[in-house]
């Protein structure tokens, strides 16, 4: 057993899942201890980090631990687009809803379970985005094919945004991707240099490059 700090040390040889996991328990006892400069860790921490950290990564019912990390992950995120505004809300005490309104052209609600991201609806800016019950309406489409066009790419694009152990990543990459349409009648197709094609404007965004091409254009 090694010396360390004047304290017992072992290694401890782990996996890079467990390895991730465990890094995220640490971020969310730093948000939690905030200004504590100090920390003497023992092994019943670490299992509980482990198992703290666990439970953030898997969908389901959210505990406070697992809320704070959710707020701060989303925070952190509505922080580095001024231009995207993200507002959280909890209709039903546990899984967050996202309306992210990106300038005057449209919102979208993201749907959450813990921090993962389960379905997306973009709407036009001036469309009602409640129900007669005055709750947010998370299912009904947009009236608008261009629109519909995005939601249909944003569910696509959440099949290629997987990465199960690090589902801040993934919540990061998609709002960069979303936050790609600021520009959507403005922007015109990569592949052939129009701005509307059957009456439309280039509603594909390439998930890594970002670029904007015309569903046609893509193939």
């Amino acid at each position: 057993m090694a010396q360390g700090f004047g304290c017992p040390t072992r290694s401890v040889q782990m996996s890079n899942e467990q390895a991730h996991r465990l890094w995220q328990g640490f971020q969310i006892m730093h948000i939690l201890l905030g200004t504590v400069k100090i920390i003497v860790i023992t092994e019943s921490m670490l299992a509980d980090v482990y198992t703290n950290c666990t439970l953030v990564c898997q969908p389901g019912p959210l505990f406070p631990m697992q809320k704070l990390y959710v707020d701060d992950v989303i925070s952190r995120i509505g922080r580095m687009f001024p231009d995207m505004s993200i507002e959280l809300f909890r209709p039903n005490g546990t899984s967050a809803v996202l309306l992210v309104t990106l300038g005057k052209l449209l919102k979208a609600i993201v749907v959450m379970r813990s921090l993962f991201i389960d379905r997306t609806i973009v709407r036009g800016y001036h469309e009602n985005l409640y129900s007669e019950d005055g709750k947010l309406d998370i299912w009904s489409k947009s009236n608008y094919q261009v629109f519909q066009k995005v939601t249909d790419h944003a569910t696509t694009a959440l099949l290629h945004y997987q990465l199960p152990q690090m589902p801040d990543v993934v919540v990061r990459s998609f709002m960069t991707w979303l936050r790609s349409y600021i520009k959507l009648f403005q922007t015109p197709c990569q592949r052939c240099g129009k701005f509307l094609q059957d009456g439309l404007p280039p509603t594909w965004r390439d998930f890594r490059t970002l670029e904007a091409f015309h569903d046609t254009c893509r193939q």
